[in-house]
This record gives structure tokens, C-alpha cells and sequence, in this order.
């Protein structure tokens, strides 16, 4: 059992972040993410549980909801699965607290902000990410050469996609996506960094925490994470948590074992199936586009390689690539099993 609890953990996110005792740690935590957009002085927990307008209505539960001394709302979730509707299902739990801020009686329907916030254990889809051309993201990423897909810090509002204008500051969107972030002790610049890096790694710190996490907040954080210093319920109640975490990682291994054992029985024998005909087909004609050059360029051969080798389903190479973002495995393991080439493998991921 690792000496610190994990907060990828429900129990252990909650615990960490989410009761009265460490409202210091979630303050400092804020205040970091926020980057000066909001400073928060003190907050007030509220319940997490919203029940809708009527008794047939749909409720939601948080896994932390506060509101600042300021009268700001805040939502902060740990997401450990991706969903499909991921950002829909935002948009629905970060309602709740909109609406409930409508009073009985005459009201001219100003709002507090809200803010909601998901630390994700897994990264966005590139599709999510995608932005048109002249955005602000984009000129930013031509103008100081970061690359927007790398970026593990999203900040999302409501603007004009032609004047790039912000239409209101009502509802922010904030998410981290945690397997982007894979800076060392000794890079570690900015709080943010070391919060990202605290949450990270803590649970595979065996000894004491790492010297560069230093403050009267980092100190409750570790002090309060010692396994050792829950009582015997609480231990109990947290094994059980961290076993359902651990299903989850089992789950998506086993999906992608089966991914290899069906992909023959799909019928895409030798790559050929499900369109890939050779690997021409999925917009590789022949491995030309994209500058493959007939498919031979950074080890695709013939359109076989990505994950496609000998009939390797396209599932199973993507299940790769998720378990590669969400640092479970390395680059270089999975092009192993994907019998590819690392480089390869890199471009798979950026397809």
C-alpha cells in the first residue's frame, strides 16, 4: 500500500479537496488554477447534490461544489472515463448552479459566475480541441510556437467567433487534461505546476514529498494524504475507492486485449477490411497522403504499420494510443505491441 492516498481516487479526491478541514488546500489549489482570473479568499462548501425542478426531473452530484466569499460558484469534478457526450454532460451539471440562483419574486436575471472545472485522467479528443483558423488559439500558437494540441490547460467561454470578442464571463469552462502534463521536479515553475505534479505523483511517493512542494498548503495536503493517518472506516471506505480505480485500468486493458483477439474475426485479414484495403483506403491512397510517400515513409510500409499489422483492429490501436496519453503505459512499449515503429506510432497519434 502506497504511504499516500491517491486523488485520482473518488474518496480520495473528495477527501483532499472536498471537506471543511482542508478548505485550505482546495483555496490554494483554485487560486493556481485560476491564475489570477479569480482570486478566491475563503469559500463555503455547499451540498453536492442537485435535485431538479420536479420529482421526475433529472438531479446531479458534484464532487466538490462551492461558492466563494465573492458569491462565485464552483464545480470541480474528477474524471477518470471518457465519455462520449463529455462536454454535453458539463454543460448539463454546470446548470445547476445557474438555476439555482434564480430567487422567487421580480429578478432582472443577473448572475454570480460559475465555474466549472474537470481535472481529466485522460486527454480530449483532437476533434475537441480543433479550433478555426484566425482564432485566438491559433494566432497564439503561430505567434509564440506553442502547439495547441500540447497544451494541458483549457480555458473555455462563450465569444464571437468572428470579432473573437467574449460574449459573457457568466459560465467558464476550465479543464486540465493530466496525462499532457509530464513535467519533472526540476521543471516545475509555477504553483500550477507543482499541484499538476503533486496530484500526479503522489501516490507513487514512497518516502517524503518532494522538497520542491513546499507551503503551509502543500504541508496539509501531505499531511492529510497519509493513509496512515485515516481511522479504520476511513481506510476501508478508501480500499474500496481505489479498487474501483483500479477496475477501471483493468477494464480498458481487457478491451484491448479482446480489440487484438477480434480483429481477424472482423474480417480485416491482413489490414484489408473496414475499408483499409491495403492501407489505401482512410485517406491514405496508397500511403501518399500526409507525406508518406507510398506508405514507406517513418516505417508505415505499405500502409501495414499505425497499428494495422497483420490485421491488428483500428480499436486496439486506438485503446493504445489511451493508454499512452493517460501515461499507463510509454510510447515506446506500445509500438512495441502495436508492432510498429515508435515514429510511427507518434503520427498515429496525431491522426
Amino acid at each position: 500500500m502506497s504511504k499516500y492516498i491517491n486523488p485520482y481516487t473518488d474518496f480520495g479526491f473528495k477527501w483532499l479537496f472536498g471537506t471543511e478541514k482542508n478548505k485550505a488546500i482546495l483555496i490554494d489549489f483554485l487560486n493556481a488554477l485560476f491564475d489570477g482570473m479569480e482570486v478566491v479568499k475563503d469559500l463555503e462548501y455547499r451540498q453536492n447534490e442537485h435535485l431538479g425542478a420536479g420529482p421526475e426531473d433529472r438531479h446531479v452530484i458534484f464532487d466538490v461544489y462551492c461558492v466563494t466569499s465573492t458569491g462565485e460558484h464552483i464545480i470541480v469534478e474528477m474524471q477518470n472515463v471518457r465519455q462520449s457526450a463529455f462536454r454535453d454532460r458539463m454543460l448539463f451539471y454546470a446548470a445547476a448552479p445557474i438555476r439555482k440562483q434564480a430567487p422567487k419574486g421580480a429578478w432582472n436575471f443577473e448572475l454570480k459566475r460559475v465555474y466549472s472545472i474537470g481535472i481529466l485522467n485522460f486527454t480530449l479528443d483532437k476533434a475537441d480541441l480543433s479550433v478555426p483558423e484566425g482564432t485566438r488559439a491559433v494566432e497564439q500558437t503561430k505567434s509564440d510556437g506553442e502547439d495547441v494540441t500540447l497544451k494541458y490547460r483549457h480555458v473555455i467561454q462563450l465569444m464571437d467567433i468572428d470579432t473573437k470578442v467574449i460574449f459573457s464571463k457568466t459560465l467558464t469552462f476550465i479543464y486540465v487534461e493530466m496525462p499532457k502534463f509530464s513535467k519533472a521536479e526540476n521543471e516545475l515553475k509555477t504553483l500550477l505546476d507543482k499541484w499538476l505534479y503533486a496530484i500526479k505523483t503522489m501516490a507513487e511517493t514512497e518516502c517524503e514529498r518532494p522538497v520542491s512542494l513546499t507551503g503551509d498548503a502543500f504541508d496539509q495536503l501531505f499531511e492529510q494524504a497519509r493513509y496512515a493517518s485515516l481511522d479504520e472506516d476511513e481506510q476501508r471506505i478508501y480500499d474500496r475507492s481505489l479498487m474501483d480505480y483500479w477496475d477501471i485500468f483493468a477494464i480498458e486493458q481487457t478491451h484491448y486485449n479482446e480489440g487484438l483477439e477480434k480483429g481477424k474475426e472482423l474480417g480485416l485479414a491482413e489490414g484489408k477490411e473496414l475499408g483499409l484495403a491495403e492501407g489505401k483506403e482512410l485517406g491514405l491512397a496508397e500511403g501518399k497522403e500526409l507525406g508518406l510517400a507510398e506508405g514507406k515513409e517513418l516505417g508505415l510500409v505499405e500502409g501495414k504499420e499505425l497499428g494495422l499489422a497483420e490485421g491488428k483492429t483500428q480499436g486496439a490501436l486506438q485503446m493504445l494510443i489511451s493508454l499512452v496519453r493517460k501515461g499507463l503505459i510509454s510510447v515506446q512499449d506500445a509500438a512495441v505491441q502495436a508492432g510498429m515503429s515508435e515514429a510511427a506510432f507518434r503520427v498515429a497519434m496525431e491522426l
